[in-house]
């Protein structure tokens, strides 16, 4: 679930600045967009209320080289 994953700081930027190289565009007032703060923190409890399970904390420091071994990765064969 992706809003599971995600944090509010991370909506409020991405509805407020939009996303750069793809279609979300910004929202916000202050970047021409039609939605003061107020609107911005609606908007991000209307989508919260799309989440179907607990929010989680992901960790921000994942495993690198010597660190992944014996740690057992699956693969999709895409059969």
């Amino acid at each position: 679930d992706f809003l599971a994953s995600v944090s509010d700081a991370y909506l409020r930027e991405a509805i407020s600045y939009g996303r750069r190289d793809t279609t979300m565009s910004a929202w916000a007032r202050i970047k021409g967009g039609p939605l003061k703060p107020e609107d911005v923190e609606a908007v991000i409890l209307f989508i919260r209320g799309w989440q179907k399970g607990p929010s989680v904390k992901l960790d921000d420091k994942p495993l690198k080289g010597d660190a992944l071994a014996g740690v057992e990765i699956k693969t999709c064969s895409g059969s």
